[in-house]
């Protein structure tokens, strides 16, 4: 599964504040919130000076990536270049018979806005799956969450690849049960939503 050459600007916000049944902020004791710690971490490692980028810094990726390896083993493949970080796993997704294949792209540089977050807190998600959705970008990218949130309602780099692989899986299960309740005939997304669009801007 390659994801298009050409990436369009994010004109979608998805649902917000859970993932898994636990909250993504402060109230969700997830550890990397919780104890501010991992966050630290993190944030100390993201290299500085021209040249260097996050992806590139095994300080950065090696926290960043540990709980997700430990769950998922083998089955994450990685590749990295001098701008572009990608993983590559399939997810077992309640409803869907055979495992999804999901593409997640952090860039150095992002070729598509990312409305003032950090690159490593805003990356690309693809899957080898139906596209029809209230929810992707117009680049067929998932679109996870609203960037105008505030953190605690939206995934950061902080919380960890694990925590944005489960937030993929909740959003497929999401599509796939929307899907089958009638998609854009009244089909119902069982999870809350955040408004479409971006404030102060006009879709086009």
């Amino acid at each position: 599964m390659t994801p298009p050459a050409s990436l369009m600007p994010k004109r979608c916000t998805g649902y917000g504040p859970t993932v898994g049944g636990r909250s993504l902020g402060k109230s969700g004791n997830h550890k990397c919130r919780g104890d501010g710690a991992a966050s630290c971490v993190l944030a100390a490692a993201l290299p500085r000076g021209p040249g260097s980028w996050y992806g590139a810094s095994t300080a950065w990726r090696l926290p960043f990536e540990r709980d997700a390896k430990r769950r998922h083993g083998e089955n994450i493949t990685t590749a990295l270049d001098d701008s572009r970080l990608v993983y590559r796993t399939t997810l077992e997704v309640r409803g869907i018979i055979e495992p999804v294949p999901v593409t997640l792209a952090f860039f150095a540089w992002p070729p598509y806005p990312t409305y003032g977050l950090p690159a490593q807190d805003y990356p690309r998600v693809w899957v080898d799956a139906p596209a029809e959705s209230p929810h992707r970008m117009p680049d067929k990218s998932l679109c996870l969450y609203n960037p105008a949130d505030p953190p605690e309602r939206r995934w950061t780099s902080d919380l960890g690849l694990l925590t944005l692989l489960d937030l993929t899986r909740d959003h497929l299960f999401f599509e796939h049960s929307w899907r089958h309740t009638g998609g854009w005939s009244g089909g119902v997304w069982p999870a809350p939503e955040s408004p479409h669009g971006f404030p102060g801007r006009r879709l086009r």
